[in-house]
């Protein structure tokens, strides 16, 4: 079976980030990225290459890059991902190495410290997500290292679904997880653990919400700093740390062995539940349209009401006619 990419996917990013233009650097957002940053670099050698294989805008490379410590490479399947990135970098007058390149089918040396992407494998299946480990592997001599939308965050499946329902949701299936041990091991790599990403990310959406009063907003900003809520409910990523040879530590940050009872069967479960959420989207929206044109065929039946009942009922039967036909 070729795991190549498809065209219609290609295609479909190709067309988001052809629209994309370049904001302002924004602090939080800064803020996230540099979190990520951390992270990797807490592991990684000093002076090691780095590979963000599914770069899409190459923010997260960027936060890399202006840390410093390592050297930057960017790949993505997009010639329009990559062009965009190489405007992000740009402006940011930060260095790096592109490549136009298919993750799935490069089987280049394995001379990265780390091959990593984020916001890339929620969108494919479990045995593509194997492949994508595979390749990413292949071109790593030490770590692979994965961020996907957190399954266990509550905030994120209201963001999900209002976009959806609203029609502002440009990024098709999407499999938020939990769990990836199975696909990691599936591909041959040894599971160092898991870490949560992104808690600021999630305040940040919170307090952009609309509707709540002041009262209630600032309630919420409250709780979600004071860490009433556990990270695995907090946080937008989660993120899955595998190595390519045996004996590496998990790295602090990084947790192992929690759930190794249910990893097994995660993929199954996160699968569902995606198709749940998009279902109430659906749901909701259709719901939304259902009371939209109830509402205007009140307001038909009300205006031609009060022309006159002859009129009113001449025009019935004349429908009647229309749709017997």
């Amino acid at each position: 079976m070729s795991f190549a990419t498809d065209q219609n996917e290609k295609a479909k990013w190709d067309s988001y980030y052809v629209q994309q233009t370049l904001d302002p650097d924004d602090p939080e957002i800064e803020s996230f990225y540099g979190e990520l940053a951390d992270a990797m670099l807490a592991f990684l050698p000093e002076g090691g290459n780095v590979l963000e294989a599914g770069c899409g805008s190459g923010k997260h490379s960027l936060a890399l890059a202006r840390k410093g410590g390592c050297r930057v490479s960017l790949m993505d399947f997009s010639a329009e991902a990559i062009a965009y990135a190489r405007k992000v970098f740009a402006a940011a007058n930060a260095q790096a190495d592109y490549e136009v390149g298919d993750v799935l089918a490069a089987r280049g040396n394995a001379d990265h410290d780390l091959v990593f992407n984020s916001g890339v494998l929620e969108h494919y299946e479990f045995e593509r997500q194997v492949a994508f480990f595979k390749a990413m592997a292949c071109q790593s001599r030490r770590y692979v290292f994965v961020l996907v939308p957190n399954r266990e965050c509550y905030w994120y499946w209201v963001w999900r679904i209002r976009s959806a329902v609203a029609g502002a949701w440009p990024f098709g299936y999407e499999k938020p997880a939990t769990n990836y041990r199975a696909a990691i091991e599936a591909a041959g790599l040894h599971y160092l653990g898991k870490a949560y990403f992104g808690a600021g990310a999630v305040k940040r959406f919170l307090m952009a919400l609309e509707g709540l009063s002041p009262d209630l907003r600032r309630l919420i900003g409250e709780i979600h700093d004071r860490k009433v809520v556990s990270a695995a409910q907090r946080s937008y990523l989660v993120g899955f740390l595998a190595a390519v040879v045996p004996g590496h530590e998990t790295p602090a940050g990084f947790t192992l062995g929690e759930d190794d009872d249910m990893y097994l069967d995660s993929d199954r479960v996160d699968r569902y539940i995606a198709l749940v959420g998009d279902s109430l989207a659906n749901q909701i929206a259709a719901e939304h349209r259902l009371a939209v044109l109830e509402a205007q065929n009140r307001n038909l039946t009300a205006s031609l009401e009060r022309r006159g009942p002859r009129k009113f009922a001449a025009l019935v039967q004349a429908i009647g006619r229309v749709f017997r036909r």
